[in-house]
């Protein structure tokens, strides 16, 4: 819940609100009460479908990759990328979308194959979350986000905390009523994030 929102973040900003969730949960190397690890498969009400594996337990899943209907990309970062702009990340352009790729492949299934290259990111600049708000407060800039976006995050997170205890899949908007009887039972220690 704590250190990887910002990358829950990031999606609900490319893919919009969640529409359903089915996640495991667990704390599998830290002595607190709360979840260090977490799986989850995730539907925007876009449309748009992800597959997350998040922990900190170890910093070497800084791995993120998006496919969409024309390329995809790929972000490796074995420093941290969720503190700076990592120093490259590769794009993968298809000559045509996906689904004409699909619809002319002979066999079984059609495999995009994208033309890779590297783009150079060593040179970006991106506004700190004080510099945004301060500049929204004082020239009426729109900031890097706001309550609106920042409660989509909240919503996946919840889904898929209260997806990995429950042990379900959890539509979205969650059952406010459930989410509180959920926070309720771990806070008093009826119930406890699993050991991994």
């Amino acid at each position: 819940m704590n250190q990887t929102s910002h990358d829950l973040d990031l999606m609900c900003w490319l893919f919009g609100p969640p529409a359903e969730v089915s996640a495991m949960i667990c704390n599998r190397g830290h002595q607190h009460e709360v979840e260090d690890t977490a799986i989850a498969c995730i539907r925007f009400a876009s449309g748009a479908l992800a597959n997350v594996q998040l922990s900190t337990v170890t910093h070497r899943l800084n791995h993120r990759q998006i496919a969409g209907a024309k390329g995809a990309i790929v972000v490796e970062d074995t420093k941290n990328a969720n503190v700076h702009v990592p120093d490259t990340f590769r794009l993968g352009l298809y000559d045509r979308p996906v689904h004409d790729i699909i619809a002319d492949a002979a066999g079984a299934t059609g495999q995009p194959q994208p033309d890779w290259r590297d783009i150079d990111c060593a040179d970006a600049k991106s506004p700190s979350l004080p510099d945004s708000f301060v500049a929204a407060c004082l020239d009426g800039d729109s900031p890097i986000t706001d309550g609106a976006s920042a409660r989509n995050t909240i919503e996946l997170i919840n889904a898929i905390i209260l997806s990995g205890v429950r042990k379900k899949v959890v539509a979205c908007p969650i059952d406010r009523d459930e989410y509180d009887e959920l926070l309720n039972e771990l806070s008093s220690g009826k119930t406890r994030i699993e050991r991994g």
